[in-house]
């Protein structure tokens, strides 16, 4: 058959801009697995995608968010060869695999203490678990297929607490998981389905010696009208499995930021009775200006969140002649018993706007509060809900009159206990600034250009100028805005590449700078991962790539 050379012209030109629509590809990454490692250790990683599994092209390259965890590729696509520094900060950090073309969405890697251990197949059956040699334990595990579950099998005595903790869900993966225990016999003795967030935890006192099972499974998430245990290659977990010292949470749950404080730990084999320990430990180490950090002292096997914080502390009160706190302030406080009501008195000025917040909702503890302002009469004037006051912005109240006001914690199905802890702050609001990013991410050919939208959102009146700057740019890329600003809502940035600029790719801040002279400050923009990255919610900066690639569907200008 004769093809038309018109015809064919066109079908060439068309197999080379596929051909360079391909190339132009960022890595799709959605598991990396293991998904953590012990510090002092170097091994293998996998990273891939739910349905090729394949990065292309390779080899890819990798950043961290820390130096002393590096990923190296190897030969084999996907792989890496990982070392962790004794010095890298034990919990999550942020991982991109990136290319000439852009960089995948940031994963979540996490670093710990413990021996790492993975999982090894056949351990469907219950009856044939898999046998942990060695306690504390991490398991890094897959439910890699439809109807996959894990069993794992762990010796205890009597008296010991059997703790198990998964990391699955927070990771990202398409699994809502669930943790069985299985006694000597094989009979459920424990479940458990939602702790932190979707990831569960169990804990349970072992009443006779011998060899008990702990089994993963999970669910389709989002959840499918099918009833089935589900699986796929990025249904990753860890595990940590542990007959030691575990802390469920502190008290009190805050910090005063650069300090040592001493901290009571509660959770299970602690060495007591009452299964608390005492900790003396020091928040200096922390990150400048980090909202909260991960504790892992020898006294425990977990890692363990505390909120930091600047202003002075209180504890919860339930006497109707005590002190009024001086705002600003921060209370820790504990829902010690069913039916419990803590309350909380403070002087406030008529006019004088106020933020709370509940911090503390970051920690995955049992308590549902239920919060209301009360006057000195008794009166209830508002009341505060959990969602409010725990995300940006906090709940803001306006006092009618100057006086004492109360604030009452409770809990919604009016449980309480010793995990029942909160933390509330109280603060006026200043004038202040935040921005926000629309993307995590940009990418530029040379001789053209693209847009970034920053938001931009005020707080207690501040009203100066607000001016846009991207700091980091590589080499033949300019950034321009329309100006300082005393607006709010989206300032849009025109990034802009020359014809001649070369291949980059890395990291770029984007800061708001107030512009008034007498009372200079600077902010980093910040994008919010969300749910699938809830270990590590935000970011500060923005990946750009200059690619020589055409871009698919870019929305680009030349």
């Amino acid at each position: 058959m004769n093809v038309p050379l018109r015809t064919r012209v066109a079908v060439f030109g068309a197999l080379i801009w596929a051909a360079a629509i391909a190339r132009a590809a960022a890595p799709g990454v959605d598991y990396v697995f293991p998904a953590g490692g012990q510090r002092g250790t170097t091994f293998t990683v996998h990273v891939g995608a739910k349905a090729e599994g394949k990065i292309d092209p390779w080899p890819a390259k990798a950043w961290t968010d820390s130096p002393g965890l590096e990923f190296t590729p190897a030969d084999a696509n996907g792989q890496f060869s990982v070392r962790i520094a004794n010095d890298v900060p034990l919990g999550p950090h942020l991982l991109r695999i990136y290319n000439a073309d852009g960089t995948s969405v940031p994963r979540t890697f996490v670093v710990d203490r413990h021996a790492e251990i993975t999982e090894q197949e056949p351990n469907d059956d219950p009856h044939k678990p898999q046998v942990m040699a060695a306690l504390p334990a991490i398991v890094n595990g897959r439910l890699e297929k439809n109807g996959d579950v894990d069993s794992f099998a762990i010796v205890a005595e009597p008296g010991q607490w059997i703790v198990a903790e998964l990391t699955c869900r927070r990771f990202g993966a398409p699994i809502d998981p669930a943790l069985h225990l299985l006694d000597p016999d094989g009979v459920e003795v424990a479940f458990n389905h939602d702790t932190f967030g979707l990831d569960p935890l169990i804990a349970y006192r072992a009443t006779r010696a011998g060899r008990y099972v702990v089994v993963v499974a999970g669910f389709d998430y989002p959840p499918s009208t099918e009833v089935r245990f589900a699986g796929s290659k990025a249904a990753v977990y860890r595990l940590l499995l542990t007959t030691g010292p575990y802390a469920r949470c502190a008290f009190p749950p805050g910090l005063h930021r650069g300090g040592k404080e001493r901290l009571q730990l509660l959770g299970w084999n602690l060495g007591a009775a009452s299964q608390e320990r005492s900790v003396l430990f020091d928040t200096s180490v922390a990150p400048p200006g980090a909202s909260h950090m991960l504790l892992g002292p020898p006294e425990i096997d977990n890692l363990l969140p505390v909120i930091l914080g600047d202003d002075a502390t209180a504890g919860a009160s339930d006497d109707a002649a005590a002190v009024p706190l001086r705002l600003p302030a921060a209370i820790n406080g504990r829902i010690a018993h069913a039916g419990d009501v803590s309350h909380h008195d403070f002087t406030a000025v008529k006019g004088q706007t106020l933020a709370f917040t509940l911090p503390s909702s970051m920690l995955d503890l049992p308590l549902d509060p239920v919060m209301t302002l009360e006057d000195s009469t008794g009166k209830q004037l508002a009341g505060i809900d959990e969602e409010k006051a725990s995300k940006h912005p906090p709940f803001i109240w306006v006092p009618p009159a100057d006086g004492t006001y109360r604030l009452t914690v409770s809990d919604r199905n009016h449980a309480g206990g010793d995990a029942y802890v909160y933390r509330i702050e109280v603060k006026p609001v200043v004038a202040d600034f935040v921005a926000t990013l629309d993307a995590h991410e940009l990418r530029l050919e040379p001789g053209k250009s693209a847009e970034l939208k920053v938001t931009l959102a005020r707080q207690g009146g501040y009203a100066g100028p607000l001016a846009v700057v991207l700091s980091g740019l590589p080499d033949g890329v300019t950034a321009a805005t329309s100006g300082a600003t005393t607006g709010t809502g989206p300032v849009t940035v025109t990034l802009a590449a020359s014809p001649a600029a070369p291949a980059a790719s890395g990291s770029v801040r984007v800061l708001v700078v107030a512009a008034d002279e007498a009372h200079p400050v600077i902010r980093a923009a910040s994008f919010d991962l969300g749910p699938d990255c809830p270990m590590v919610r935000t970011i500060d900066h923005l990946w750009l790539t200059v690619t020589l690639h055409p871009i698919p569907h870019a929305k680009s200008s030349s």
